[in-house]
């Protein structure tokens, strides 16, 4: 093989290296584009759905024509959890935050914690997941839930909450509303901090903070103080009852970095 017939071969061995990679990485993007639309349809039938069926609860018979649609833009009405329940017992609540893209249903599976990690609502398969709460936690009864939600590039999910990077955005939205079947409860941001998403029991973590005796909440007051992005002026107390929201600190490389939003219950 002369030198000129190797270069051509060569060329036509990148040419064809570099098309392959194209289609893959257009066939990536075509399946990520159908993940956030079918997950959009998903939780926005979720949300009418829940909306509707707790307007409705609230009074005697159906709304009015025109209640409804007045009612639906309110977070005070809060979403029907049991409806939601009905549909998939893995839905163990809802979580907001107003004048956000978050608002989104939050599922638990105990016996397998990252089940929905890459499942929709459906139990089907979706990149973009479903905010999950941490399977160690027990709601009504820890004194501290973590709830978990994917970081995406299209801005949906829990990437939002990377804007609390800037003081004045949690000067704009400083609550947080988790709806379970017990009720809406509000938590109030505490504290913005970047973490190792890898827990280990010989040192300090957020992820190791499920239930908190006086000791514990002290030493976590502190973590909190020292990590914080920013000082917030709210301080957990003994008794209070706190609430953790966990995404990837980074889109696309292998970090195990964290960022978290803690909040207390109002």
């Amino acid at each position: 093989m002369t030198a000129r017939t190797r270069k051509r071969a060569m060329v036509v061995l990148i040419s064809a290296v570099a098309a392959g990679l194209a289609v893959w990485a257009a066939i990536g993007l075509g399946v990520r584009v159908q993940d956030a639309v079918e997950q959009d349809q998903i939780f926005e039938r979720l949300r009418k759905t829940s909306l509707a069926k707790a307007v409705t609860d609230l009074g005697s018979g159906r709304p009015q024509r025109g209640e409804e649609e007045v009612s639906l833009s309110s977070a005070a009405s809060g979403h029907d959890i049991a409806a939601l329940r009905e549909e998939n017992p893995d839905c163990i609540g809802w979580i907001s935050i107003e004048g956000t893209v978050l608002d989104y249903p939050v599922m638990q599976t105990v016996e397998e914690p990252e089940y929905y990690l890459k499942r929709n609502f459906d139990g089907e398969h979706n990149d973009h997941g479903v905010p999950f709460l941490d399977a160690r936690c027990h709601v009504g009864t820890a004194d501290h839930l973590i709830i978990y939600g994917h970081n995406m590039a299209d801005g949906t999910m829990f990437s939002v909450l990377h804007k609390y990077a800037q003081k004045s955005y949690w000067e704009e939205h400083p609550v947080i509303t988790f709806e379970t079947v017990e009720g809406v409860s509000q938590y109030r941001v505490a504290a913005v901090m970047r973490v190792s998403g890898v827990a280990y029991e010989t040192q300090w973590s957020i992820y190791n903070c499920i239930s908190l005796n006086d000791v514990e909440l002290e030493e976590m007051v502190e973590q909190l103080s020292q990590g914080a992005l920013y000082h917030t002026g709210v301080v957990p107390v003994y008794g209070d009852e706190l609430l953790t929201v966990s995404t990837c600190e980074s889109l696309y490389s292998q970090s195990n970095d964290r960022l978290v939003v803690v909040a207390v219950k109002q």
